[in-house]
């Protein structure tokens, strides 16, 4: 041990003539007096060598001193025997998982699952199923929704464990009311499967309900003094979902003046209905072109749920206070409501969408619901919906809640910013293999129409409400701290990690050409 001296600059040599280190009555006098630390079971010592008294052993030797538990399990393995009953052999096998060492599971061959299942198709079919179970689904690298550009500025990276906080919020304010609300036909509840009702096309436009500068109603509350936030119920669910979201996404956000304004492009809207999305076995993306693409299938769920809402609708109408705001692309038939959230220091203003109504319990009431659809692309598989729809809902129904649970989150959300309680959720499946020739428009049809209460539904995937608000006022709380500009708010494609980047080359051109409106309402 060498130190300096006190008294001198020389240094002080203490010789350890019985072994390496130092000697063992030689103790700082920084450390005299301190209490001993002892180490916990469970913490990991590490090993210390003498190198003046270090004995080498030979390999044979260490092989020989085994532990007991590989003892025990030797002594096992010469008891155990296994019958083959075909040739009435007794053969003397070792167990692979009793000998002490850590080793991987070893999958048993074909011959050896035929000894245990049954004869015939089902015995085969136990057969197959085994063997897909030996097969882990590869791993699919995705490539983000949006191109990163070099002059984006990185601003704050979110993940999971910055998202999963709990925060609750207080019943919305109904601020106005836009558009005409259309009377849910009840006969489509009894749509069986058996006698499948088709689904019929419709030529009213899907327009990009996400969209919050194409609306003038949202236009105008943007002059208010006591909303800084503005968005749709779709984006906001996004949001709200991102840690059961799989499939990458982006959004686009403009401060301006301090109120901040929250889009998603046309290629985000048209992917946010996703099909499968959280399945052990998801639809396979390694050819863009297949119909099974999730692309593919987002666009053909887009169009099913754009179908089956506008056929079970009925003449009856009831109007609301102001006009429809997508009246430029086409007649849309919902209803709009803006709902007030008073959150902690801001307020926020959330157009909502209200699908249909049913009547009320009184002669002028009315209580509107959420109509949805979900789609099964795969008509041929086992326990399709086809064969027990009729006998078995609550399986189906089970297996749409362990398929989709992103997708069932972002509904039950967008009802709970709405104030609806209830679904109308049709089952639409194909009317047979579609091919590339064939429109996809004219192979569906409807096998049944369920109404389900907005809290089952959110029961049925585990939604907490309060985690999915936290996770948006996280990213409000970043936001609202930052400097006017274009900022992206990007989903990583293959974490759960969402990342805010800042535009600078798009403060100028491109938001005064896209949103000319909101610039002259807040600076002429």
């Amino acid at each position: 041990e060498i130190r300096m001296a006190e008294s001198s600059s020389l240094l002080e040599y203490h010789h350890n003539a019985e072994g390496w280190g130092p000697p063992a009555n030689f103790i700082l006098k920084e450390m005299e007096g301190l209490p001993f630390a002892s180490f916990h079971k469970r913490e990991k010592i590490s090993k210390f060598y003498d190198l003046g008294q270090l004995q080498f052993i030979s390999t044979k030797a260490a092989k020989a001193k085994q532990p007991l538990n590989q003892k025990l399990a030797e002594e096992e393995d010469k008891s155990f025997e296994q019958f083959e009953g075909k040739s009435g052999v007794i053969k003397k096998n070792k167990r692979p998982y009793n000998t002490g060492k850590k080793a991987a599971f070893v999958y048993a061959p074909k011959r050896q699952y035929q000894q245990h299942v049954r004869g015939g198709k089902q015995g085969k079919a136990q057969v197959k199923w085994a063997q897909s179970r030996m097969q882990a689904p590869p791993r699919v690298s995705r490539e983000p929704s949006i191109q990163y550009k070099n002059t984006w500025e990185l601003i704050t990276e979110l993940g999971k464990q910055h998202l999963d906080k709990l925060y609750r919020v207080k019943a919305p304010t109904t601020i106005a009311t836009a558009g005409k609300v259309y009377q849910f036909n009840t006969k489509f509840e009894k749509c069986m499967a058996r006698v499948p009702t088709k689904l019929a096309e419709s030529d009213i436009a899907i327009p990009n309900l996400a969209k919050i500068f194409g609306d003038e109603n949202m236009i105008d509350l943007a002059t208010r003094d006591d909303l800084q936030v503005f968005a749709s119920d779709y984006v906001l669910a996004m949001i709200m979902t991102t840690t059961l979201s799989v499939y990458p996404w982006d959004l686009e956000i403009d401060k301006r003046l301090g109120k901040i304004f929250i889009n998603a492009r046309d290629a985000i809207a048209k992917k946010f209905l996703t099909v499968d999305e959280n399945s052990m076995e998801p639809p396979p993306e390694n050819n863009p072109n297949h119909m099974n693409h999730p692309a593919k299938l987002s666009k053909e769920a887009q169009m099913s749920n754009h179908f089956f809402s506008t056929q079970t609708l009925m003449k009856n109408e009831h109007n609301l206070e102001k006009e429809n705001p997508f009246y430029q692309t086409g007649s849309v038939k919902k209803g709009f409501i803006y709902q007030k959230f008073e959150l902690e220091g801001f307020n926020m203003c959330v157009r909502c969408q209200l699908d249909a109504f049913v009547p009320g319990d009184k002669p002028d009431q009315v209580e509107f619901v959420n109509v949805k659809a979900v789609n099964e692309y795969d008509p041929a598989r086992k326990n399709n919906w086809r064969n027990i729809l009729d006998k078995n809902r609550p399986m189906a129904v089970s297996h749409v809640n362990m398929v989709d649970i992103s997708k069932l989150s972002k509904w039950a959300l967008q009802a709970q910013l709405a104030g609806t309680k209830r679904f109308k959720i049709g089952f639409i499946s194909r009317k047979k293999m579609m091919t590339k020739e064939q429109n996809q428009k004219q192979l569906h049809e409807i096998l049944g129409v369920g109404d389900y209460a907005i809290e089952e539904i959110a029961q049925n995937v585990n939604l907490n409400y309060a985690k999915c608000w936290g996770t948006l006022m996280t990213f409000l709380n970043c936001l609202r701290s930052k400097d006017d500009g274009k900022y992206f708010l990007v989903k990583d494609p293959n974490r759960m990690v969402i990342r805010l980047f800042k535009d600078p080359e798009g403060d100028q051109d491109e938001i005064q050409a896209n949103h000319l409106k909101i610039n002259h309402l807040f600076y002429y």
